[in-house]
């Protein structure tokens, strides 16, 4: 018997450890995302995000150490394709999340979490679904030029 396709990658970064397992029970409950992750500020959503490669983050503004706000700019720069979704209590409120700075989608803190699970579905369903990747290790460079001059 074959086994289910593996769900759309999802990483949480926010301090508090009760938010963290809140939020990954939820979307446990559904079967198309798999929680790859949990950090506890925004330079272990970075390290996270550079080693398990999820499609999704969902991140909080306000932690120690580092912050969501500080650490966008570097993970745009580092995943670009990442979409990241801000879960916080200061959605709204005063922040400067604009430019490379801006996040794909914010939600407050404090609403039914499944509009929270329909958001990250929506900015998932944005993503490319055709994309093949193909690791070749070390070939001689004129018949890689040749294979991939005819993609």
């Amino acid at each position: 018997m074959e086994s289910p396709a593996p769900g759309a990658r999802v990483l949480i970064a926010d301090d508090r450890p009760d938010i963290r397992q809140l939020l990954a029970a939820r979307l446990r409950l559904d079967s198309r995302l798999e929680v790859v992750g949990e950090a506890s500020n925004g330079a272990e959503a970075i390290a996270m995000v550079a080693d398990l490669h999820p499609a999704a983050l969902i991140l909080d503004l306000q932690m120690p150490v580092m912050s969501g706000e500080e650490a966008i700019p570097i993970l745009r720069s580092l995943a670009p394709e990442l979409r990241i979704l801000v879960f916080s209590a200061y959605v709204g409120v005063e922040n400067d999340l604009s430019g490379s700075w801006c996040p794909d989608a914010e939600i407050a803190k404090g609403g039914d979490l499944r509009l929270l699970v329909e958001e990250v579905h929506r900015l998932l369903d944005g993503l490319p679904h055709d994309v093949l990747e193909v690791d070749l290790g070390q070939v001689d460079i004129a018949p890689a030029q040749l294979a991939a001059g005819r993609w």
